[in-house]
C-alpha cells in the first residue's frame, strides 16, 4: 500500500461536464512512495473535479497528499492556482486563480473570462428532504453518473483520525472515484470520500460538512506549522499538519448489553449501555473517562443495542461521533457533559473534545508527511496503520501494537519506532535488529523519529558512540566515525541519496 507525500503540479482545463459547466477538471501531479520505503519517489497523477464559485476559487479534494502550488489552463491562457485552504483530515481543500502575470496584483486577479457563478456554493443541506433511492449523479472526470442516495451512516476520515458523518449511495459504474461530486438538482449533495466496486456502494463527505469547511476561518496554508500544547511542559510542540474541523471524543468501545455484566458493574435497570474500551488522553492530564467506564447516556441520549445515538440530522450514528456533532456539523465546543457508571456509582462528567490529527494518536492511520532515518544502515520508521498492513508480520505482532497503542496513555507527537530492515554495510555485519521496536539512543527514552535523530545527530556532532537499545534488551553500537562511513555506503550502494524524510528537517 503507498503513502503520498507532496504535490508538484495540478493543471486544470475548463470543460463542460456532462451538463455541470461550474465543474473544471484537475489533474494533480504527486510524489508517491510505498509505505515501508518512503525515500524512493515516483510521479502519480490524481484526476478530480473542482466546482468553480465566486468566479476565482474552486473546491477539490486531494486524497493522496498535499497540494501548494497549481496551474489552469483554460483556452488560451494558464493560469496559476494557489491552495488557500486544506483540511487536514477531510483532505478538502480550496484553489484560488490567480494572474500569469508576474507584475499583477494577486491579490486581486483578472481573468481572461468569469468561471462559474459569482457566489456562494449550491449545497444541499436538508437530508431528510432525499427519499431512499433518490437518483444523484456522480459527476468527476468522467461521464455524469446516475447513483442512488442510501441515507446516511459513518466511516473514518480520508486520513483516518477520527470518525466523520457520511452520505451513503449506490451504484453500478466502475469509473467513481473519490473526489467526484454527489449532485441533486444543481446543488452539491457531498464529496465522494470513497467507493467499493465489488459492493458497489460509497459514501460522501455530507454538504453541512463542507458548509462548516468553508465558513471556517482557521485554515491558513501559508502558516510554517501549527502549535499544538503539550500537556507535559509550557512550549508548544510544532505540527506540520494542517489543522481540521474534524473533532474527535477520543473514546472507543462496545455495546454492553448482557445483563449480568450490567448487575455486576452496579446498573439496576437492565438497558443498554457503551463500555470504553479505549481512550486518547495525555500522561498528565486528568481522566474525565477511564477504560471500564460505562457510558449511560449522552446530550443526544441513550446508547441502543448496537452503541449508536440518535442524531437528530444524520440518523444513528456510533457514539464517539454522535457526542461531537451538533446540527449536522462538528461541535466547536471543548466539552460535553455524559453520564457514565464508575465503580457502582453513576456520575455526570466532562468529556474532553479535541481537534482530530494524527499527533494525538501514538499509532495514527497514516503520516502527512513522509517519516523515515536511514543510519547505520538500519531502517527507521514510525508505526502506522498503513505500515502494519503492508508489513509481513506473521506473528502480529505489530498489529498487536497498533491496536494497544492506536489510542490511549500517551503524549502529543509520540510515536512507535522500529527497524524494518537492515541494508547491509560493513559498518553493521553481525547486528540484525530487524523489525524490534527502538526503545532508546544512548540511554535516553525515544518520543518519535525526530526525537531519535536529533539524539544522533547530536552524538554524532560530539564524535560520541551511538548506542541502539531496542525492546528484549537487544542493542546495536557505532562509533560516529562508522556512521558516517555507513551512511555514504548506503547512498553509494543502494541508491538512497536522502536518508531522513522532510519531517525531521
Amino acid at each position: 500500500m503507498k503513502h503520498f507525500i507532496h504535490s508538484c503540479i495540478l493543471f486544470l482545463t475548463v470543460s463542460a461536464l456532462a451538463a455541470e459547466p461550474e465543474l473544471i477538471r484537475i489533474q494533480t501531479t504527486f510524489k508517491s512512495t510505498s509505505a515501508l520505503e518512503p525515500w524512493g519517489a515516483a510521479a502519480e497523477v490524481q484526476k478530480a473535479p473542482g466546482f468553480v464559485f465566486n468566479s476565482s476559487y474552486a473546491l477539490t479534494f486531494v486524497e493522496k497528499g498535499q497540494a501548494r502550488t497549481a496551474f489552469a489552463q483554460i483556452r488560451n491562457g494558464r493560469f496559476p492556482m494557489d491552495v488557500t485552504r486544506l483540511d487536514g483530515e477531510l483532505r478538502l481543500a480550496i484553489v484560488k486563480l490567480v494572474r500569469p502575470d508576474s507584475n499583477a496584483d494577486k491579490a486581486n486577479p483578472i481573468l481572461t473570462e468569469s468561471l462559474g457563478s459569482a457566489g456562494a456554493l449550491p449545497l444541499v443541506l436538508n437530508l431528510t428532504a432525499l427519499p431512499i433511492k433518490t437518483p444523484l449523479r456522480a459527476a468527476g472526470d468522467h461521464p455524469t453518473h446516475t447513483v442512488f442516495y442510501e441515507g446516511t451512516g459513518s466511516a473514518r476520515t480520508p486520513a483516518g483520525n477520527a470518525w466523520m458523518p457520511t452520505v451513503r449511495f449506490s451504484g453500478f459504474q466502475k469509473q467513481i472515484k473519490p473526489g467526484d461530486f454527489l449532485l441533486n438538482d444543481g446543488g452539491i449533495v457531498g464529496v465522494i470520500a470513497g467507493f467499493d466496486e465489488s459492493t458497489n456502494t460509497g459514501y460522501a463527505i455530507p454538504a453541512a460538512i463542507i458548509e462548516q469547511f468553508l465558513s471556517s476561518q482557521v485554515f491558513d496554508t501559508q502558516r510554517n506549522s501549527v502549535a499544538l500544547q503539550n500537556q507535559a511542559g509550557p512550549e508548544p510542540i510544532p505540527s506540520r499538519v494542517p489543522p481540521t474541523i474534524v473533532r474527535s471524543s477520543g473514546l472507543g468501545g462496545a455495546t454492553a448489553s448482557e445483563p449480568a455484566y450490567l448487575r455486576y458493574m452496579g446498573l439496576v435497570t437492565e438497558r443498554p449501555a457503551f463500555l470504553v474500551t479505549r481512550t486518547a488522553v495525555q500522561r498528565t492530564e486528568e481522566r474525565a473517562v477511564m477504560q471500564g467506564d460505562v457510558i449511560l447516556s449522552t446530550p443526544g441520549g441513550r446508547p441502543s443495542s448496537d452503541g449508536k445515538i440518535k442524531d437528530e440530522y444524520y440518523g444513528d450514528l456510533p457514539l464517539p461521533l454522535a457526542i461531537v456533532l451538533k446540527n449536522g456539523r462538528f461541535t466547536d465546543e471543548n466539552a460535553v457533559s455524559i453520564q457514565v457508571l464508575r465503580d457502582r456509582v453513576e456520575r455526570m462528567i466532562r468529556l474532553p473534545v479535541r481537534n482530530a490529527s494524527e499527533d494525538l494518536s501514538v499509532v495514527p492511520e497514516k503520516l502527512f508527511h513522509s517519516s523515515y532515518l536511514i543510519t547505520g544502515g538500519l531502517v527507521l520508521l514510525e508505526l502506522t496503520g498503513e505500515r502494519v498492513r503492508a508489513m509481513d508480520d506473521s506473528t502480529g505482532r505489530f498489529r498487536y501494537l497498533r491496536s494497544r497503542y492506536w489510542g490511549g496513555d500517551n503524549m502529543i507527537g509520540e510515536r512507535i519506532i522500529f527497524v524494518d530492515r537492515v541494508l547491509p554495510v560493513k559498518q553493521n555485519e553481525g547486528q540484525r535488529p530487524q523489525r524490534a521496536v527502538l526503545t532508546s539512543v544512548n540511554g535516553i527514552g525515544v518520543r518519535n523519529l525526530l526525537h531519535a535523530h536529533s539524539i544522533i545527530r547530536e552524538a554524532r556532532r560530539k564524535g560520541e558512540d551511538v548506542v541502539f537499545t531496542f525492546d528484549g534488551n537487544e542493542i546495536a553500537v557505532f562509533s560516529a566515525a562508522a556512521l558516517a562511513q555507513a551512511d555514504e555506503q548506503v547512498r553509494n550502494s543502494y541508491g538512497i541519496p536522502f536518508l531522513y524524510g522532510e519531517s525531521l528537517e
